[in-house]
């Protein structure tokens, strides 16, 4: 991914400073998402764990992120989606995929 975005065909170069931070964007982002993706699903009411039955559809979650974390379609809320979407497409435990789908739309 990050080869791809570095050899890119643009006229100007990215001094290597900046491509190493655009690189720890991207996995403070990624990381963000993981943690969300974990708890909207760990947290839903069709989960099996025994202590999610004291969680509902009306919890809410506050999450602080900033502008660079959300702007363009590539931050945060675009990696929760996608790993939303793989759990939904590739867990094979029916369950998980339903909470997944339940918790993607």
């Amino acid at each position: 991914f990050f080869e791809e975005n570095k050899s890119s065909s643009s006229s100007t170069t990215t001094p290597p400073r900046l491509f190493n931070l655009y690189q720890a964007q991207i996995l403070k982002d990624y990381s963000m998402a993981y943690a969300i993706t974990k708890l909207l699903l760990q947290h839903h009411p069709g989960h099996t764990s025994s202590s999610s039955s004291k969680y509902n559809y009306d919890d809410r979650y506050l999450i602080l992120a900033g502008y660079g974390h959300l702007k363009h379609y590539c931050g945060v809320p675009q990696f929760v989606q996608s790993l939303l979407k793989a759990q939904a497409l590739n867990n094979e435990d029916l369950m998980q995929r339903n909470i997944a789908l339940d918790v993607l739309l």
